[in-house]
Parts: structure tokens; C-alpha cells; sequence
């Protein structure tokens, strides 16, 4: 059966991969319900979305898992990397929860054969499906490192970053990797010296706004704590002039967080709160 489908399947991959290639908006990959082949391509892009019908998921994984097994056993993969790649994308846009394949994808970047900005799109777009995928994340940490150590502007690249976090966080509640994911990107602002106070004050203004729309999500909360604390951390003397109406809502936060812990927030949290306002 696969033997006969063997021209639709690489048909249908290879589409996929221009499709993503082609259009950098692309924002989500969904699943069609539809059982049967009406004679038309099962692929649909509309307005930065990718769609593929149901019928075709199981014959198109099963197709590109066993050539990608293949490759991988006769060590042929360095053959025709342009077609690993495909192969890759296929495999793991449906099922993304397979290390190895994924291990597969950093050699082709190490090698020069993947970009590693069109990797975080395309890691951005398994995440659109299945937003609590460990392993999606743990390539995106692989993947930022190795851009962030030569890259100039790396607000932007962090911004956008908590922009993929979000759409996670969104998509499924008390998304554990996703908010861990945000906080490794979070500690990454370290690095930005002179602007990562701004980092992290736009970042407690996100947390707020994100707290309001999802009162019962209490991952808001404890990332909100972290960021807290990491503003402690800094250096008060760097506060830009637009970090007062910011910190008028950190007391109440202190607040919460001590007495849901069972501590005196009458003693602590005004001792931080004079240390930080103080040298505003």
C-alpha cells in the first residue's frame, strides 16, 4: 500500500516544505477532518495557515518515518539532505515527540543544510499542534543558543521567542513546558546588559496583562514571581524613567505571593519594596 503511494506521499511532503518556505507569516498547521481522497490536494494553505486533511496523516507519517529509517540505517542521509529535510518535516510536524529525528535536524544545521531561523519557524509551527511537546522545545533552546552567540540583536530574537510562548500558554493551560520555555528565554536576558531591565520590565507588564485574561491559570502568577525576583536582582541605579507606574503594582504582588506561602508580607515585601523604590 505504500509502494502505491509513494508518488502522493512525496507530492504531499514536498509541498509542505514550500509552503512553509514561502510563506513566513505562517502562523498555524491544523488537521482537516475529511476521511475520504476527493482526487485534490490535501493540503490547503489560507491566510497563514496550513491545513491537512485527516485521510492523509497516516499514510504520509508512515511513509516518511520508514524512509527517514531507511536513510538513517544505510547511512544515506548525506546523500540527499534537501529530501531528509522534507522527510523530517513531514515525520515530525505530525508526530513531534521523537528526539532522534529532531537530533537529525541539528547535523543538518551544524553541516550548513538547515537555516536556523527557518528551523524556529518551522519549531514554531509544530507547536501551533501540539503546544506541550517537550522535545519541540528542548531543539528550540539548541537552536536560539547557537543563533544568540552570534547575533546582534538579540531583543528582537528573545521578543519573538515570548511571542511563541504565549501562543502555547494559550493554547493549552498550565502549559508547563511553555512557561519554562519563557523563563529560560527569560534568564537569556541576563545577557543584554544595558537593556535588559527594559527586558524584564516589559516582561511584568506582559505577565499582568496576561493574569487579567486567564485569572485561573496560576502559571501567570509564579512566572510573574520569577520576574520579580530577577528585577530584585538588578541594578536599581539603571531603572529607566518609565519603571515607577510599573512597580506601583509590585507590592500588591509581594503581597500575594508571601501570604499564599504563609509569610509576613507586612515585613518582607516592604523591605524589598523600599530597597527598589528608593533609587527610582
Amino acid at each position: 500500500m505504500l509502494e502505491d503511494f509513494y508518488p502522493a506521499a512525496e507530492k504531499i511532503l514536498t509541498d509542505i516544505v514550500h509552503i512553509i518556505q514561502k510563506d513566513p507569516k505562517l502562523k498555524t498547521v491544523e488537521i482537516i477532518p475529511r476521511t475520504t481522497n476527493a482526487n485534490k490536494s490535501p493540503v490547503h494553505h489560507e491566510e497563514h495557515s496550513l491545513g491537512l486533511e485527516s485521510w492523509c496523516i497516516q499514510p504520509v507519517y508512515c511513509h516518511a518515518y520508514q524512509c527517514v529509517m531507511n536513510l538513517r540505517q544505510n547511512k544515506q542521509k548525506s546523500r540527499d539532505l534537501n529530501r531528509l529535510n522534507t522527510l523530517l518535516v513531514g515525520v515530525l510536524m505530525i508526530n513531534p515527540d521523537i528526539t532522534t529525528f529532531w537530533n537529525m535536524r541539528k547535523d543538518l544545521i551544524n553541516c550548513g543544510k538547515l537555516d536556523p531561523h527557518f528551523e524556529l519557524h518551522f519549531a514554531a509551527l509544530v507547536l501551533s499542534r501540539k503546544p506541550k511537546s517537550s522535545d519541540v522545545y528542548t531543539h528550540r533552546k539548541w537552536v536560539l543558543s547557537k543563533i544568540l552567540r552570534g547575533y546582534n540583536d538579540k531583543i528582537e530574537l528573545l521578543a519573538n521567542e515570548m511571542n511563541v510562548c504565549e501562543v502555547a500558554a494559550d493554547r493549552y493551560s498550565n502549559n508547563y513546558h511553555a512557561w519554562t520555555h519563557r523563563l529560560w528565554c527569560l534568564n537569556q536576558g541576563i545577557a543584554l546588559q544595558s537593556k535588559r531591565l527594559h527586558f524584564f520590565l516589559q516582561e511584568l507588564s506582559w505577565s499582568q496583562s496576561w493574569i487579567l485574561r486567564h485569572v485561573s491559570d496560576y502559571s501567570g502568577f509564579h512566572y510573574r514571581q520569577q520576574v520579580l525576583s530577577m528585577l530584585c536582582d538588578a541594578s536599581p541605579n539603571n531603572y529607566p524613567d518609565n519603571a515607577a507606574p510599573l512597580f506601583s503594582s509590585i507590592e500588591c504582588d509581594f503581597k500575594q505571593f508571601c501570604e499564599a506561602q504563609g509569610i509576613n508580607s507586612n515585613v518582607e515585601a516592604s523591605s524589598v519594596l523600599k530597597i527598589i523604590i528608593s533609587e527610582l
